[in-house]
């Protein structure tokens, strides 16, 4: 669970991976994907270093809202949105009509919807001191990307959900996507 990652973009991912294996599937080419199963009950990241200049929608605003207003100048384009409101709308066989909006049309027809959930007032508080960058020493971690899943559960054993399901981890009352 990467906590800088809002619930829609997760919602987005989860719909790409689906995608990608059916795609997979269908071209009957060898695919060397990585399983990639949600655990049932989230397991915080071990990466902390957001990304810079995605869209704004691209951020939990929850994990946005609490940064310095020099942090969030310096992380997220506050013009672009990259995500439909509901982004378990995107990508289906009957593409949602505004997939084919242009990037300025797609931005102005959802942008202030989406920056009702971020706080970009400017406090006059104190000037802001480095660039949010902190160093994160990851070179303990190793991943398996070989490693297949440890023995053969059911699904309703499992402590995962299935590839491509995310149950209802990103569904809450505070982020509703379906305005």
């Amino acid at each position: 669970m990467l906590g800088y990652r809002s619930k829609n973009a997760n919602k987005f991912f989860r719909r790409l991976d689906v995608e990608m294996l059916k795609e997979a599937e269908v071209s009957g080419k060898a695919s060397r994907r990585r399983i990639r199963k949600l655990p049932r009950i989230p397991i915080p990241s071990t990466f902390k270093k957001a990304p810079k200049n995605l869209p704004v929608d691209f951020y939990d605003p929850e994990w946005f809202n609490q940064l310095a207003p020099g942090q969030k100048r310096l992380i997220a384009d506050v013009k672009q949105v990259a995500f439909l409101p509901n982004a378990a709308q995107s990508l289906l066989p009957v593409h949602h009509p505004d997939e084919q909006l242009g990037d300025t049309l797609f931005a102005g027809k959802y942008l202030d919807v989406i920056l009702e959930a971020y706080d970009l007032s400017e406090d006059d508080g104190g000037e802001f001191e480095g660039d949010g960058e902190e160093d994160f020493d990851n070179s303990d971690i190793s991943i398996d990307l070989e490693k297949e899943s440890e023995g053969s559960t059911s699904e309703e054993e499992s402590d995962c959900f299935s590839e491509g399901d995310y149950g209802d981890l990103y569904d809450d009352e505070k982020e509703d996507t379906n305005k």
